[in-house]
């Protein structure tokens, strides 16, 4: 980097913390001054996808608005129609699944022109139990921490607690590719204590929840509170200012709301809440319009609809005329981009520099031609065969679709790179093939791809005993995935048929032994919880390959009871993220 590049970012540097020191301390917005888009609300029609962490389509996801609710499909699909956006245009979008975190998302729209959305559901598992009388510590990779005082829980409507605990604990990074994808509600909206509106710069994110063994859902004692420390990422230590507001996510308007202060020490923020929700460390900001077009240069640039594009810290999605906006924090230079893996590989990138409080900035989007692979998905008897189907390269997931109506995909990707197709059906079998990315903007059609079922079962086994009672269980047939996160240096590894589960957090992302493993077994609707459970893991592949292993230990009933042990389990599950 040259001299005066450096001194460029040494600047840019400098007025992003002037800006950050300086809004967190103001408490007055101008309403109606950040804003080009009418107050009039309006019937739509919302069509979108629920995909999981790894970006595979969710099937049998709830989506509900506006008092109605869809089920999505096998491609994760769902649509909803008539549905009524409040006074601001804004509609409020309630995503759930058993297993996952659900998201809250508010989706902003202009007019009568339909809206489409995009959701990722995190997984779900516990962090760990505890006893509500004895209280917990818990720790996540990367520095998180939640502490909770001895006999501080309580019924969601007040009432005394004194059972076993589940607490899952979630940090959502800003470091995190995904971070805009699932940050609850989207749009970083926010409303200050004196209820001026706000839009937050987040410095990073702690969802905390806290249920029975039944799945009720608990709270903080009034007057008790806990502690949260929140780690800063490395890019963002040189403007992280001292004191910093804490904001809740409130679920009922899909707005995050102020609610005391944090402290930085060190490399932390360190913050005291009296309820649980997810809470977020943010800067509150004035506010900046951004909106454009995207088209298709192929294509005589005719609007594209559905694109996802990445304004700053939040990603929202064309309509039907490829329209997008995105309310951003003014003063803050931002990166405008259509992102290679959540857009069938179609890729655009650019520096934008700081907008002024209240202004309206115009970026309209091309996406060039680019080259392509496509094919045409059957079953091992010629028929059409739907399908999701991802391009890797060098075991990085670049682009990804869902087959069409006559089980056909096409993905673009970098100019002669050899590269891997990987069909997923919705069980989580896995067919690869290798495919040659053109060097020039035309298409490389391979033709059809049979999805035959694959040579290696996907299952776990373990032996449970219980005062000298034996007893083996064997899941195979269903769901077997496995996920990593490189933020956090952990992989989760899951196998699931009907009423059996076996859930696997390791401690780390390579072939190994690990002592302190978290293992969750779910049989026949009792779950059990490992909390140091040993983990041996003796083949750890690249995405599409398999990560298999052992594990063993003892595992304590949800709700209390005596422990089981576990002896001669082991899994095989096919790697899809990371």
């Amino acid at each position: 980097m040259s001299v005066p590049q450096l001194i460029m970012r040494h600047y840019l540097c400098r007025a992003l913390l002037i800006v950050l020191l300086c809004s967190a301390c103001k408490k007055s917005n101008k309403p109606g001054q950040d804003t080009e888009l009418p107050n009039t609300g309006t019937t739509i029609s919302l069509k979108g996808s629920v995909v999981d962490e790894s970006g595979r389509p969710i099937a049998g996801a709830i989506v509900k608005a506006d008092g109605q609710q869809a089920t999505t499909a096998d491609n994760g699909s769902f649509s909803l129609h008539n549905v009524k956006t409040n006074s601001a245009n804004v509609l409020l979008v309630d995503c759930a699944k058993t297993g996952y975190r659900s998201q809250i998302r508010r989706v902003t729209t202009i007019g009568g022109n339909n809206a489409a959305l995009y959701v990722t559901l995190p997984y779900k598992d516990a962090t760990m139990t505890f006893s509500a009388d004895a209280g917990a510590s818990a720790f996540l990779p990367g520095g998180v921490n939640v502490q909770i005082p001895a006999g501080a829980v309580v019924k969601a409507d007040g009432s005394a607690f004194s059972g076993t605990v589940n607490l899952s604990v979630q940090h959502i990074s800003t470091a995190d590719p995904d971070f805009s994808l699932k940050i609850p509600g989207g749009d970083l909206s926010g409303v200050r204590t004196d209820g001026t509106p706000v839009v937050l710069y987040s410095f990073g994110m702690v969802d905390v929840e806290m249920t029975s063994a039944a799945g009720e859902k608990l709270q903080l004692k009034s007057g008790r509170s806990s502690t949260i420390k929140f780690p800063i990422t490395g890019d963002q230590l040189g403007r992280a200012p001292n004191q910093i507001p804490l904001w809740h996510f409130d679920e009922a308007t899909g707005i995050w709301k102020e609610e005391g202060l944090a402290s930085r020490e060190g490399n932390v923020y360190v913050g005291n809440v009296n309820h649980f929700s997810t809470w977020n460390v943010d800067a509150p900001l004035r506010t900046a319009l951004v909106k454009g077009r995207v088209t298709d240069a192929c294509a005589n640039n005719v609007p594209l609809r559905g694109v996802l594009v990445t304004v700053g810290q939040i990603t929202v999605q064309t309509d039907n005329d490829g329209n997008y906006w995105a309310r951003i924090p003014a003063g803050v230079p931002f990166t405008l981009s259509v992102e290679r893996r959540l857009n069938i590989g179609r890729t655009f990138t650019k520096e934008v520099a700081a907008l002024a409080e209240g202004s309206t900035n115009v970026q309209d989007i091309v996406l060039g031609c680019g080259a392509s692979v496509a094919g045409r998905i059957t079953n091992c008897s010629g028929v059409d065969y739907a399908s999701f189907v991802t391009m890797e390269l060098d075991g990085n997931m670049i682009a990804n679709t869902y087959t069409d109506a006559e089980s056909r995909f096409q993905l673009y990707g970098p100019k002669g790179a050899d590269v891997q197709i990987k069909l997923y059906n919705p069980s989580g079998e896995i067919v690869m093939t290798s495919a040659s990315v053109p060097e020039t903007d035309v298409v490389n059609n391979i033709g059809d791809i049979q999805f035959c079922a694959p040579d290696q079962n996907l299952e776990a086994y373990f032996l449970w005993r219980d005062r000298g009672h034996e007893q083996g269980f064997i899941i195979h047939g269903g769901t077997a995935i496995g996920v990593t996160d490189n933020g956090g240096g952990k992989t989760t590894c899951a196998v699931q048929s009907g009423q059996l589960r076996v859930s696997l957090t390791i401690p780390g992302m390579a072939i190994g032994n690990y002592q302190s493993g978290h293992v969750v077994l779910e049989v026949t609707g009792t779950r059990y919880i490992g909390d140091k459970m040993e983990i041996k893991v003796t083949r750890f592949g690249v995405i599409g390959e398999i990560i298999e292993g052992t594990f063993s230990g003892m595992a304590s009933p949800v709700g209390g009871g005596d422990k089981v042990e576990i002896i001669n389990g082991r899994f095989t599950v096919r790697r899809i993220a990371g």
